[in-house]
């Protein structure tokens, strides 16, 4: 940060001094230039001086945590400072965060991102201008035609917000911002550090312990990666500019104290050492899923993953991209590796919950329920013994791609509720793309598996180490002790 600030104030002081004795070169010439000329001159300095505070203070906000209206109020002191010493950048300041960030230059969108209109009940996608119906001499929000089982959402999709002097502008309850990844790549490519990563042989068992060097230790060694055949069956990643993709989801809140949550989508370089892919200046941020309140999207997010499956779908054909050195070559990418927490996996690969009867993604374990006292209870049971174990049937991916299929064909919500649960899974838009396999290529949650300690807490359970109050039965205990067995 301290360095980052520097640079930005050497920059400026080295264009001050610049412009300085520029003007001194000038010093006669200046003398002779109309009013209009210097008051221009005065002007671009001025904006010039106003874009490098921008910067500084939007770098100072990020870093102190500084919340918009204290911003507010600091700049408010800088222009009465400015004031007292009659600076003429007193009245080019900036006094809003609206032109802090035009000003700065940071806050624009790419080109090619795109912000869609989201349907707050159903969370489809619609352009911006599609969304205004036109009346005699006026606009009319439009409402939401996406059909849910035969029955329209009907929801309207933007509100009226009133301006001064009687203006109004149309405003959408929702929004998603997308960036396609197949732009953010084409950037990629023109650096010529990123081309020579992709050179690196796909060999890094220097920095593995010897112990683990003839095991699989990396995404490189796995049979997604070697067995994936392109359109044209021959080996996808033979080519060593084909690109293998890994997507993340996952919801954060921003503030510390309010319910606010902010869902991202973003994407990984496979392709890469594993000391640089998951670097900031190597992930593409393709998404940004903000939903008021508290809540997050219940059951999917395939109407945030349409965009993205159709511009995956152009880089599984293929497209042309410019090599640092000017050249062009064609490029092919593949989503290979969707890697998310639990609840973030459920809703996107549309696996149902732990909580389900059918709740495994990799197998058909049937979960047994408790007795109760009129059926079955909530309470579930994962025991089972070793011959039990053996029987369950573990998932295919050509089976969850006709399960889903039946999923989204099916004509009642009830029918789709009966399938899910019979299933186990509904309909994700990812398994739009030929080469996808839901079952394969999704990772388990390593985060809260292995780094926050949820294997070895449940270890502790069943050896009676933990400092809980609960501990595993003896005689469940025995029944884990058959299932190891099995498994051998």
């Amino acid at each position: 940060m301290e360095n980052a600030v520097h640079d930005v104030i050497g920059g400026e002081l080295q264009a001050v001094s610049s412009c300085e004795s520029t003007e001194d070169r000038q010093k006669g010439s200046d003398l002779q230039q109309s009013p209009k000329a210097s008051q221009t001159s005065e002007d671009a300095n001025c904006l010039s001086l106003s874009q490098w505070f921008a910067v500084l203070l939007l770098k100072l906000q990020l870093k102190y945590h500084v919340s918009n209206m204290v911003m507010i109020l600091f700049m408010k002191i800088i222009v009465v400072l400015l004031a007292v010493v009659t600076h003429p950048l007193q009245h080019h300041f900036l006094t809003t965060m609206q032109k802090l960030l035009a000003c700065s230059r940071i806050s624009k969108h790419p080109k090619s991102a795109v912000t869609y209109v989201v349907c707050p009940e159903c969370s489809h996608l619609y352009i911006f201008d599609d969304c205004k119906m036109v009346k005699p001499l006026d606009y009319c929000e439009q409402h939401c035609q996406q059909r849910i089982c035969r029955k329209v959402c009907n929801e309207p999709l933007l509100y009226k917000k009133n301006l001064s002097f009687g203006n109004f502008k149309w405003v959408p309850f929702k929004t998603f911002c997308y960036c396609p990844s197949s732009e953010l790549l084409k950037t990629f490519f023109k650096r010529q550090q990123f081309v020579d990563l992709l050179d690196a042989p796909l060999d890094d068992s220097g920095n593995v312990p010897p112990a683990l060097r003839k095991g699989i230790w990396d995404v490189w060694h796995g049979n997604v990666w070697r067995q994936l055949k392109d359109n044209r069956g021959c080996q996808f990643f033979s080519d060593k500019f084909n690109i293998g993709l890994t997507l993340n989801v996952d919801w954060f809140c921003p503030f510390s104290r309010s319910p606010y949550k902010v869902g991202v989508m973003f994407m990984s370089v496979l392709n890469l050492p594993r000391k640089q892919r998951m670097k900031q200046k190597w992930t593409m941020l393709v998404g940004i899923i903000r939903v008021p309140g508290p809540s997050e999207p219940k059951l999917h997010i395939n109407d945030f993953l349409r965009p993205l499956v159709d511009d995956l779908e152009l880089l599984w054909n293929g497209i042309e991209v410019v090599l640092a050195d000017g050249s062009i070559k064609a490029v092919k990418e593949a989503l290979v590796c969707v890697s998310c927490d639990l609840p973030a996996s459920r809703k996107v690969l549309q696996f149902l919950g732990h909580k389900a009867d059918l709740g495994c993604s990799k197998c058909k374990f049937q979960v047994e329920r408790e007795p109760g006292t009129h059926g079955a209870s909530g309470k579930m049971s994962y025991y089972t013994n070793g011959e039990t174990f053996l029987s369950i049937f573990f998932r295919s991916g050509a089976e969850v791609r006709q399960q889903t299929l039946a999923y989204r064909d099916a004509s009642t919500k009830a029918q789709q509720d009966h399938l899910a649960k019979a299933n186990g899974v509904r309909y994700s838009e990812l398994l739009r793309l030929p080469y996808f396999d839901s079952v394969k290529m999704a990772a388990v949650d390593p985060m809260h598996c292995f780094f926050l300690g949820l294997v070895s807490h449940e270890i502790s359970l069943i050896q009676g180490t933990s400092n809980d109050s609960f501990s595993m039965l003896s005689a469940n205990q025995v029944i884990l002790k058959e299932r190891i067995k099995a498994l051998n």
